[in-house]
């Protein structure tokens, strides 16, 4: 059995977003994600049909996600629960140190319900609210 060190980190600046998959089994997946000054493309939404935990340890970032729209900014330890198919996306890291993210998949507890984006500008309806499942966060210090 071999061990790896989840902050071993590359010597040089990353151009592009690092994910290392971790571990796999049929309804469970745990990536490393490393990051420095990358986000999604602007017109870019994940919309994935697992849960996602996913914690920041390392570095800071901005996740914008729809219905509710919203920001969240992370630092070292925060850490949220997305809902299968609420779309998101990685809108900034830092850009000189790197982030380190640890996201584990896994199945949904309740079917997932699509989570539409409101149009740039345009408030959320009342029926696109948020229930507690959705997203989870708790600031750790």
């Amino acid at each position: 059995m071999s061990s790896a060190n989840l902050f071993d980190f590359p010597s040089t600046p990353l151009s592009a977003e690092q994910i290392d998959l971790l571990l796999h089994r049929d309804t469970v997946r745990i990536e490393r994600i490393l990051s420095q000054g990358q986000s999604s493309p602007a017109d870019f939404w994940y919309d994935q049909d697992e849960d996602e935990f996913v914690v920041l340890l390392q570095g800071e970032a901005l996740l914008e996600l729809c219905n509710p729209d919203e920001q969240l900014r992370l630092r070292p330890g925060d850490h949220l629960t997305i809902a299968a198919h609420r779309r998101h996306r990685v809108a900034w890291t830092h850009p000189h140190q790197i982030s380190l993210w640890l996201a584990i998949f896994v199945p949904p507890i309740s079917p997932a319900k699509p989570y539409p984006c409101a149009e740039p500008g345009s408030p959320s309806s009342p029926e696109q609210q948020r229930s507690p499942q959705d997203v989870t966060t708790r600031r750790t210090r």
